[in-house]
């Protein structure tokens, strides 16, 4: 009895420590919506991803997929294709390169630009009014990382309402989660001291023990209103809006299915559209159709998806590589480079 007792426990244990504290919430905050959470852990240093980016001639977002697929299957001169590296270190500080080139396919001879910083959150926090690339790379970070930091600082500086997930925690809850972690390491270490610790979560006084089963009825987060469960063509989405922001997840995996930002007429929209596995692993939507505030309309295609474990210095050794074979760098000749990409 006591080893199935000691094992329930240390799987209590385990669930408590694995389990992000965004997933135990009834409602998903928005920072939890933008940690991508359907998505697997990354646990690589290195994520390499590729995407071709093409315009689409009119204005009709929802016209941009057609014809789509046909066209990806060949080389289209009339659009750009980039890769980025994404490196990150030890104090999870996300460091990248992107490269751009002519033309749906990559070749060293068709290369526009090369991109490089070492800490890439600077370029999306600066002072600069770059809304279109500071969203654009923040879904990035969202869709490939299952980062929510570009998302957290772009909310706070040009909407409001926003408040990240240490801003909501539930305190006391938190507080009595930690003490009975605490308990279950003690016990687990030595057995002999369940006979004199006392469970946090079975107090002596009965006041404390009304208390313990209130908290463990709470959310680990405070509901703020702003993230409902809404009902669109009799599919239920998560929504999250804030002033000149809406954001849509689907329900059960909470896959952003549509992103809004501004107002009518220069608008910033992502639609992603057919989430599917790259590596076996971890998933992409395969297009995003993509309206810039200037109004232009483009369809992003991702096409490769790479993890791996690399140090730091190994990535240098590929910039340096990427420098010494891009340092002509060419006009552009296919399209003009998008607003929304650095």
């Amino acid at each position: 009895m006591v080893n199935i007792e000691r094992f329930f426990l240390f799987v209590f244990l385990n669930l408590i420590l694995l389990i992000p504290l965004n997933l135990m919430a009834n409602i998903p905050t928005g920072e939890s919506l933008f940690r991508n959470v359907s998505n697997a852990n990354i646990t690589n240093s290195l994520i390499s991803v590729s995407f071709v980016l093409r315009e689409i001639a009119g204005n009709e977002l929802e016209k941009s997929k057609e014809n789509l697929e046909i066209i990806s299957k060949v080389n289209d001169p009339s659009a750009l294709s980039i890769k980025i590296l994404f490196y990150i270190d030890r104090d999870e500080r996300v460091s990248i390169v992107q490269s751009i080139y002519d033309g749906s396919t990559r070749s060293n001879s068709e290369v526009l630009d090369l991109v490089y910083s070492k800490n890439f959150m600077s370029l999306l926090t600066t002072d600069r009014p770059e809304l279109d690339k500071k969203l654009f790379y923040s879904t990035l970070l969202s869709l490939v990382l299952n980062r929510a930091d570009g998302f957290n600082f772009f909310l706070k500086k040009y909407s409001s309402g926003h408040l990240k997930n240490n801003e909501l925690i539930n305190m006391p809850k938190k507080k009595l989660i930690d003490s009975y972690r605490r308990y279950l390491y003690s016990i687990k270490d030595d057995p002999t001291l369940k006979n004199t610790l006392k469970s946090p979560l079975r107090p002596e006084k009965e006041e404390e023990r009304i208390r313990v089963a209130q908290l463990l009825k709470e959310g680990l987060f405070t509901d703020t209103g702003l993230v409902k469960l809404v009902r669109e063509n009799a599919d239920d989405f998560w929504q999250y809006m804030l002033p000149n922001f809406k954001v849509t997840f689907s329900n059960e995996k909470k896959q952003l299915v549509n992103l809004i930002y501004g107002e009518s007429g220069s608008e910033i929209q992502f639609v992603p559209r057919e989430y599917i596995l790259f590596d076996g692993v971890h998933e992409l939507p395969k297009y995003i159709s993509i309206r810039a505030s200037n109004g232009k309309i483009y369809n992003l295609e991702f096409k490769k998806l790479v993890h791996l474990s690399e140090n730091y210095a190994s990535f240098i050794q590929r910039i340096e590589a990427l420098s010494l074979k891009y340092k002509n760098r060419k006009t552009y000749t296919s399209i003009e480079k998008p607003v929304f990409v650095y």
